[in-house]
């Protein structure tokens, strides 16, 4: 099984509501809704979703599996049960199958430059040294350091500039304090 970059957004409740400030929440959070390329509706009960947001192809949940009923839910459902953990491996593997049908047609792009590959294989190796670190155990803090250091790597390949490189810049380009 190959890997993917996955983006995961939490809307938490998406309802109507008179607050403004909730309502300006729920907008954003149906925008972000409406972008991705997969979503996953977490029910315990179907009245819990309004029908009209789910699109073809979402994923509808069903947690609680475990208590026996989960109320009417439809035979396209899946059916879960966070805490004892059944049917999350089919959940799982559903995700899969339908990203791997995303990216299936997606080759891998050709690195021309020797800087893009020595740039690749430098956030790799952080990536490699964050596994790592969380296999044994060692503090998260050292895990998201080498994740950082990696994504920087990456980030000089993309054209992403983060504010380590402009002070670099500044400080090797001009004579400031003297």
């Amino acid at each position: 099984m190959g890997g993917y970059l996955v983006w995961l957004s939490d809307t938490a409740g998406l309802r109507k509501t008179q607050d403004v400030v909730e309502a300006e929440g729920v907008s954003r959070a149906l925008k972000a809704a409406d972008d991705a390329d997969l979503r996953i509706w977490l029910i315990v009960d179907e009245k819990d979703l309004e029908s009209s947001l789910v699109k073809p192809g979402d994923f509808v949940v069903a947690n609680k599996s475990d208590l026996g009923g989960t109320g009417s839910v439809s035979r396209e459902t899946i059916r879960i049960s966070a805490k004892s953990g059944d049917g999350v491996d089919g959940l799982e593997n559903k995700i899969v199958e339908y990203l791997s049908g995303l990216t299936k047609n997606i080759g891998a792009p050709m690195i021309t430059r020797a800087r893009h590959r020595q740039g690749i294989e430098r956030a790799l190796s952080h990536l490699q040294q964050a596994k790592t670190h969380l296999q044994s155990g060692l503090g998260a803090e050292f895990v998201a350091e080498d994740v950082r250091l990696g994504s920087r790597e990456l980030g000089t390949l993309t054209g992403h500039i983060d504010p380590d490189t402009v002070l670099g810049a500044v400080f090797s380009s001009f004579c400031i304090g003297k």
